[in-house]
């Protein structure tokens, strides 16, 4: 009886695991598995109240990850993807940038967690909720794509918080434009938008394959495991507040590179409110309230040429005065609170709010907010 040669050949090995390696790759790349939306989120755990995001040198410590290239995840591990609406609720999102999303500041202490814990109803008696969708880059087109999602969620108002650096800031492009190029796209496209992808490409196919999106699925899978230690910890940022800024105020009349007044229309042709219509129309029924930030006013000397360290007062004055014009003859709902917080409840930026400046914020939004729900059913 002849014995069958058992030898295992280490080529054949190798060649067979080369083979499926490369069809796992090609298969991911050519069907684009939503593996995003496998979470523990909203399970096995609570969902976040904030979306993922932390500084890469602080993610060990704030249980976080900044996962903004895969909305899927983004939006599976926030609490809005797990709670199902009320038939009797008040559902308003909030969109802006770091100082929504509440950079200095715990989730409970934030803009929307301090309108939260007003406990505010609309005119018929329907308790109104508030959901902060904001995320730390100053680039409207970004809230527009997540405003895009958050439409399936049923909203029955957007507050859209927005500052003079936000509708001509490039903070972000490729973080939102490349990972998101054929949403953006069919933003472009559906809202007749001017060509935002211009000079970016789509990913390539290799981009695409597990191996080009090895740190993406990376992040992924460190926001699961960090699930279970935010759930325990309820810490999702580690917050280092300074204020050394307040004194690198400056006295030149700069706002990026634009010099003095006599730049202004220059200025005002790069603002993006194209993207705000576009927004005001994705959001349906929902009413829009767009909403100019608090910022950071410098007093004495400091402050003759400067508000403070981004905005010198030509910039900021001349923004103010068209924005309010120009929501007017729109006919959108528009709060302007850029002065109504004080200097002292600035954290760390021009923008980022104390605990008790965001309780202050909320204070003064809350009427506008109730009165717009109520006009608004």
């Amino acid at each position: 009886m002849e014995l069958k040669n058992n030898t295992i050949s280490p080529v054949r090995v190798i060649l067979k695991s080369l083979a499926l390696f490369v069809l796992a790759n090609v298969l991911f790349a050519a069907f684009r598995p939503p593996i995003g939306k496998l979470t523990f989120y909203n399970w096995l755990v609570p969902g976040r109240s904030r979306f993922p995001f932390e500084q890469p040198e602080n993610m060990a410590t704030g249980y976080n990850v900044p996962l903004f290239e895969d909305l899927d995840a983004t939006f599976a591990s926030h609490e809005i993807s797990g709670t199902a609406k009320q038939p009797d609720e008040y559902r308003v999102v909030l969109l802006g940038d770091s100082s929504i999303w509440g950079i200095g500041n715990q989730p409970d202490k934030t803009i929307e967690g301090q309108l939260n814990r007003l406990d505010l109803k609309t005119c018929d008696g329907r308790p109104i909720h508030f959901y902060n969708l904001g995320y730390p880059r100053a680039f409207i087109i970004k809230d527009l794509l997540i405003l895009d999602r958050a439409i399936a969620y049923q909203p029955d108002m957007v507050l859209w918080f927005i500052t003079l650096y936000t509708l001509n800031s490039e903070d972000g492009r490729d973080d939102f434009l490349v990972p998101h190029f054929d949403e953006v796209n069919r933003l472009v496209e559906e809202y007749n938008l001017r060509n935002y992808t211009r000079g970016f490409s789509p990913e390539s196919f290799l981009e695409q394959t597990i191996v080009g999106q090895r740190g993406s699925l990376k992040r992924g899978i460190l926001l699961q495991l960090d699930s279970f230690l935010w759930a325990s910890t309820s810490i999702d940022h580690r917050i280092q507040v300074s204020t050394l800024w307040k004194d690198e105020i400056g006295s030149n009349a700069e706002y990026l590179t634009y010099r003095s007044a006599d730049d202004w229309n220059k200025l005002k042709r790069t603002f993006m409110l194209d993207v705000i219509d576009a927004g005001h129309q994705a959001a349906g029924n929902a009413p829009v309230v767009f909403v100019n930030e608090p910022i950071y006013i410098a007093d004495g000397t400091a402050g003759e040429v400067r508000y403070n360290s981004s905005y010198p007062r030509w910039a900021y004055d001349l923004y103010r005065s068209y924005m309010d014009l120009w929501m007017k003859e729109k006919g959108y709902f528009y709060v302007d609170l850029w002065n109504a917080i004080p200097g002292k409840e600035f954290g760390d930026s021009s923008f980022h709010l104390s605990p008790e400046g965001e309780r202050m914020m909320a204070g003064q939004l809350a009427p506008s907010v109730i009165n717009y729900s109520c006009s608004n059913p």
